[in-house]
């Protein structure tokens, strides 16, 4: 990991994330998916997530974040996180920077108060996970669908980073009317 500094995710990290994403899935996430996602504050802790840059040229090559839920269960409530949007550089793959940022990341989020960390891992983090870092694994979860007939504008809007920007304040719009005061 000698080539490598990890730092803490912040708010000035946001466009590195994007230009990681960019490079890691080909293509452009809208400006305010980072903000939104790490803006957790409101329970306790916020980015809790490391981004691990090259020392050679400074860019961002891998990342590893948890995000924040409260979760009651028999009667108490807890501080847990979910693992999500780990990526890492292509040409940086295969160096261990998933499992060890990772690492760093669960003892940030052990600092924070949460109490455990979840995630629903694809074919590729699930044995780095389970073999590496711990995972416990009980079962695979079914998945339905319902079909509904209607405009298909979540499909249409991943065609063009335009249409993602519109349809994100589409969303931002309706959502709007469902939002909830009651907290756990």
């Amino acid at each position: 990991m000698e080539d490598y500094i990890f730092k803490r995710v912040t708010e000035e990290s946001y466009p590195d994330l994007l230009a990681l994403h960019q490079a890691a899935y080909g293509k452009r996430e809208t400006p305010g998916y980072y903000k939104h996602k790490m803006n957790t504050g409101y329970l306790g802790p916020s980015h809790l997530a490391y981004i691990a840059y090259s020392k050679k040229d400074g860019a961002p090559v891998a990342f590893y974040g948890v995000y924040p839920y409260q979760v009651q269960y028999k009667g108490q409530v807890y501080l847990v996180a979910q693992s999500g949007d780990t990526m890492t550089h292509p040409a940086h793959s295969g160096k261990g920077l998933f499992t060890e940022l990772a690492k760093v990341t669960y003892a940030l989020a052990k600092e924070n108060g949460i109490q455990f960390v979840f995630g629903f891992p694809n074919h590729k983090s699930f044995p780095v996970l389970t073999k590496k870092l711990g995972w416990g694994y009980k079962e695979n979860m079914n998945s339905y669908a319902i079909k509904v007939f209607t405009l298909p504008l979540a499909a249409v809007a991943k065609k063009s980073y335009i249409l993602r920007v519109m349809y994100a304040s589409y969303l931002k719009v309706m959502i709007s009317f469902f939002k909830s005061s009651t907290k756990l």
